[in-house]
């Protein structure tokens, strides 16, 4: 269907690099093509939190905290953030997810087996427009897609883009496009998918060195 019809299209918009390098490639399509990032609203003119994150959350100002929005499955990869708290014994990190969910109970469970349990905190939804500023004040976020997936390859997701308006370094796995995002613009660390120590040499490296 797409073969057919896309070359009736006079441009094409997409929201990365790489889904307009490979519908290119794979199309020859050769018409203007622009990309338009999933960015949420901007968090300056949403209402602000009159209370930090780390303050919800009974924690003190100096307590490193990193966060988690979306969904929470396998592929997703959250399970190299909980196992690298093993590693860093003061870091506490909290979901701003749906929680009640098998996978999010498997995640409990992992987290009571490394000794984390009590640092895992949960944040009650909010709108998705406030989500940037709900999360303000967190030392990192999240994102642990697994690569060789073309949908993670070329993801930039919503996610993203909430961490970089909160002011939060983004803590990313070495999938191509938001990888190289942050490789280039040096906004968080980049680490190994899968790997509970890669991740938490990640997170150390941003709660050392933070960003520019």
């Amino acid at each position: 269907l797409q073969d057919r019809c896309i070359h009736a299209a006079d441009a094409l918009i997409t929201v990365g690099q790489s889904i307009l390098t490979s519908i290119r490639s794979d199309y020859g399509f050769e018409k203007p093509g622009r990309i338009v990032f999933n960015c949420p609203p901007k968090a300056s003119n949403q209402p602000a939190e009159e209370r930090s994150l780390k303050s919800r959350l009974g924690l003190t100002p100096d307590t490193p905290l990193g966060v988690w929005t979306g969904s929470v499955t396998h592929a997703r990869g959250p399970q190299a953030f909980i196992s690298s708290l093993q590693r860093l014994t003061s870091v506490h990190l909290a979901f701003l997810t749906p929680r009640f969910t098998p996978f999010f109970g498997d995640l409990l469970d992992l987290a009571r087996r490394a000794g984390c349990e009590e640092r895992i905190h949960t944040v009650p939804l909010v709108h998705y427009s406030v989500v940037p500023n709900a999360i303000k004040g967190a030392d990192f976020g999240g994102i642990g897609f697994i690569p060789n997936i073309a949908n993670h390859e070329y993801a930039m997701p919503n996610k993203f883009f909430e961490y970089l308006q909160a002011e939060i370094p983004v803590i990313v796995t070495n999938v191509l496009d938001m990888g190289s995002f942050v490789a280039r613009h040096g906004v968080g660390e980049v680490y190994e998918a899968d790997s509970a120590v890669s991740c938490a040499v990640a997170i150390q490296r941003v709660l050392d060195n933070g960003i520019e």
